[in-house]
């Protein structure tokens, strides 16, 4: 029997197991991940026979967020490192990873940011694994980190990107995408408080939408005519009018079609207008079936 082949190098295992008895014994089952980032970036790897020049590509490529190939790039180095180059190697490797939605960056990154010197990677790692952990939900993680951050330069301002995190909004959005739409309704009613500007616009066009998705269009209505009166007809509020139109088509139809009309009308570059013209035109195919 000859030799057992080996994986390409693009083949990554994650998981082996025993499979069920053939006629001579237990098979080996194998669960491979296959990726084109994987095989680009051992070409480039390839190409780059020193050291310096691998560790180089590496910085390029999160500089141009090229995420996918600098992560497969980064655990590549990172399996052959010495001590000395494997903090540089974990930042770079950890922000690419969680970038291109992979948790073991988190893990990564907390080991960079375990021995960190410079204030500027820590307060990098810092935003980084609060986002990371807010964008898989983990929102009580990721306020444990925004106030980490406070807590280790509590003299700097606060940090844009960690806002929604800090006032509860992203949490807020995520309950109502997930359809726990009471209590998003109740938090986006609060946010609309806010010391926040954009915290307190974006809660009120929240707010309205979840009134809309409710059902409650009476409430959704004055949520959305008071978010006009402040911010004016901008795109979020050519949503909520779109919306309006989307509850009214089964419930009033010629009112809808006049909401509908408005938009295709007065708002031709928006987003919406594509679906208020695919809209008119299943109404009006609905209503020449109705004639026939």
């Amino acid at each position: 029997m000859g030799a057992a082949r080996a994986a390409p190098p693009t083949w990554a295992l994650i998981r082996e197991f025993d499979g069920p008895l053939t006629a001579y014994r237990a098979e080996p089952q194998r669960l491979w991940r296959v990726s084109a980032a994987a095989a680009e970036a051992h070409a480039l790897l390839d190409e780059r026979p020193a050291p310096a020049a691998k560790r180089e590509l590496l910085r390029a490529l999160v500089e141009r967020r090229d995420d996918a190939v600098a992560a497969e790039v980064g655990e590549a180095l990172l399996r052959d490192s010495p001590a000395a180059e494997r903090r540089e190697l974990l930042r770079r490797t950890g922000l690419a990873l969680v970038r291109s939605g992979r948790w073991r960056g988190e893990r990564l990154l907390g080991e960079h940011l375990v021995t960190a010197t410079d204030p500027a990677e820590v307060r990098d790692d810092i935003i980084q694994l609060a986002l990371a952990a807010a964008a898989r939900a983990d929102f009580a993680k990721a306020r444990a980190w925004a106030a980490r951050l406070r807590e280790r330069f509590p003299g700097s301002p606060a940090d844009p990107q960690l806002t929604d995190i800090e006032s509860g909004l992203a949490e807020s959005v995520d309950m109502y995408n997930t359809g726990r739409l009471e209590d998003a309704r109740r938090r986006f009613a609060a946010l609309t408080e806010h010391q926040d500007p954009l915290t307190r616009r974006r809660a009120r066009y929240f707010l309205a939408l979840t009134l809309f998705r409710m059902g409650r269009l009476a409430e959704a209505l004055k949520q959305s005519n008071a978010y006009r009166a402040v911010y004016g007809e901008d795109v979020d509020w050519v949503e909520l009018h779109y919306r309006h139109a989307e509850y009214l088509i089964e419930h009033d139809p010629s009112a809808a079609r006049e909401i509908l009309d408005d938009i295709a009308s007065r708002f031709p570059t928006s987003f919406w207008v594509g679906e208020a013209r695919r809209r008119l035109g299943y109404q009006a195919a609905a209503s020449a079936g109705a004639g026939s």
